[in-house]
């Protein structure tokens, strides 16, 4: 089962869309040589910014819960009708749950599971009980022949010391790997690309973490990979901490 969009016209900003293929080339050069289109996109990105930041509205529960449907639908480059009749975990859904819950109220499938350490049963939704998996990230996944597995900002980044993160990812990959069916997908967000003209050698780091970690998985465990560009993330006090995130897509490979 292939969740692959066939679409790479994101139109992330409300002013501006690129064709996202172009985000990784562009960010890793230097500011100067930005295309004119990509730098009035990141000026869009940064506007955009300001105006949710200064955005003073409270957000109901249902709405903040449908925010989080779109921004996970975002990150893993999905879209709902990809969804439909699926087998799917969310490994490190959160105490709320909130993508599990609008996937089965949806009624997207009746498949939808997620798994977090800090899930309370207790206090869980009876219709949503038997879903939910209070554990770690660590151990045998307890649902397998799942399509996908998606997991945003969860497990650790694959860097030194070993013992607490390289090694942490690796077994987190492994283990999702053999609850995935034969074509199934695990996909991981956010990895970071970050602009030279940044100060931001952490995210360098991280990344390479990940190549090298990817390189030894395709070796022993036979899978494919890609990296699918998503958008372009603005931070900073001054707005002057640009990056690309991308989700992580792997695969068996056949």
């Amino acid at each position: 089962m292939s969740f692959e969009s066939k679409s790479f016209n994101l139109p992330s900003s409300e002013t501006n869309s690129l064709d996202r293929s172009l985000f990784a080339d562009q960010i890793s050069r230097p500011k100067k040589e930005w295309r004119e289109d990509f730098r009035q996109y990141v000026a869009d990105k940064i506007r955009e910014k300001v105006k949710t930041e200064s955005r003073s509205d409270k957000l109901s529960p249902e709405e903040e819960r449908r925010e989080t449907y779109q921004r996970y639908l975002k990150a893993f480059d999905l879209k709902e009708r990809d969804l439909r009749g699926k087998s799917i975990l969310d490994l490190g859904c959160g105490e709320e749950a909130e993508f599990v819950k609008e996937l089965i109220e949806k009624g997207v499938s009746d498949k939808i599971y997620g798994l977090d350490r800090k899930i309370n049963l207790e206090n869980a939704d009876a219709q949503l009980k038997n879903h939910l998996f209070e554990k770690n990230y660590f151990g045998e996944l307890p649902v397998k022949d799942l399509d996908l597995i998606v997991t945003l900002a969860s497990i650790p980044e694959p860097i030194e010391p070993i013992e607490t993160g390289r090694e942490l990812t690796k077994v987190a990959i492994e283990n999702a790997l053999e609850a995935l069916q034969e074509r199934g997908e695990l996909r991981i967000y956010p990895i970071r690309l970050a602009s030279p003209d940044n100060d931001l050698p952490g995210i360098a780091d991280i990344r390479k973490g990940w190549l090298g970690l990817l390189d030894e998985l395709s070796k022993t465990h036979r899978i494919k990979w890609e990296l699918r560009p998503i958008d372009i993330t603005i931070s900073g006090l001054k707005n002057e901490d640009t990056w690309l995130t991308e989700t992580l897509i792997i695969r068996k490979a056949a």
